[in-house]
């Protein structure tokens, strides 16, 4: 019984051999014009018909055949005349469409195209698309506590504790745990005075002991440029390279 049908419109003389036998029809629609039909098995779904039937095109194109889909399935009838003036003009007469080929009940199968050399290799699986981590599921259970790194971090001179060095020490800390950036700046903006004033700023993961050397010494933060740091002001956090960039755009 037959199943899924493919038509392959504008056969040449040269192509017609290797298609015949794997064809239940082929119609000559004009002078070393043809067209064929195939027939796959019953049990054949429509994306396994249009898998063929791509792979089929596919080959015809890369053989360089003026073979193609046709025209949505319709087929000129045996007997009838192709009336296009190009014919009259070049034949002196409409041509009459005849049938060349039949056998009934036949039906073709992937692997026999196949094997006839008719069928295009099989393409390669679509890329699967990117999809966005979910980070959410991988988040530290904590925050680092700030006010341990302001005890930390004093100001002998002025007795008072040091907020800029504590405020580097806990950015480091975060990143340590494995905090993203931009949830570090929204959670340090909401631990400090800095980010309840409207000030913003920003970190960028800094390595252990840049972090512990740049909180100790801001002096030397200055000298460690090539390492990513700088030392933005007295009021600031030692912070990465391009991290004033970042705040000014927010503000």
């Amino acid at each position: 019984m037959w199943g899924p049908l493919i038509q392959v419109d504008d056969v040449g003389a040269a192509l017609l051999p290797r298609l015949l036998p794997f064809a239940f029809a082929a119609v000559e629609t004009s002078p070393g014009n043809y067209q064929a039909w195939l027939a796959l098995g019953s049990g054949t779904t429509e994306d396994g018909r249009r898998a063929v039937r791509d792979r089929l095109l596919q080959k015809f194109k890369a053989e360089g055949e003026t073979a193609n889909g046709g025209a949505y399935n319709a087929v000129r009838l045996p007997g009838s005349l192709n009336v296009k003036e190009k014919y009259m003009a070049a034949l002196g007469h409409y041509p009459r469409v005849r049938l060349v080929h039949v056998a009934p009940g036949r039906t073709a199968s992937p692997p026999e195209l196949e094997r006839a050399g008719l069928l295009a290799p099989v393409a390669p699986p679509a890329p699967r698309p990117v999809v966005p981590r979910d980070v959410s599921a991988r988040l530290p259970s904590g925050w680092p506590d700030l006010a341990r790194y302001k005890s930390l971090k004093w100001k002998a001179d002025e007795n008072r504790p040091d907020r800029s060095s504590a405020e580097a020490a806990w950015v480091g800390a975060a990143w340590r745990m494995g905090w993203p950036e931009s949830m570090i700046v929204a959670q340090l903006e909401r631990i400090t005075e800095k980010g309840r004033a409207g000030a913003t700023t920003t970190a960028q993961r800094p390595s252990a002991t840049s972090s512990a050397t740049c909180s100790r010494n801001p002096t030397r933060a200055r000298r460690l440029g090539a390492r990513g740091w700088r030392y933005e002001s007295r009021s600031s956090f030692l912070s990465p390279a391009g991290v004033g960039r970042q705040a000014r755009a927010r503000r």
